[in-house]
């Protein structure tokens, strides 16, 4: 267990992103499927990441109110 907290932190990435059951899948809304994408984007530093991330859940927030 020490071992896979050492990897998710040199990889930048909380555990828990890297278990999603099947179903847990299936329930997962298209903003959160995007904000996953963002997360997971090596391309973007973790800042802008989290930053398009809370763009997008106020945008669908705002969206679906």
């Amino acid at each position: 267990m020490e071992t896979f907290i050492a990897l998710c932190d040199w990889l930048q990435v909380q555990p828990g992103e890297l278990f999603v059951t099947h179903q847990k899948q299936q329930q997962q809304d298209t903003d959160e499927e995007i904000i996953i994408l963002l997360l997971g984007d090596k391309r973007l530093d973790r800042d802008t990441s989290y930053a398009l991330a809370q763009i997008i859940k106020a945008t669908y927030r705002y969206l679906l109110e």
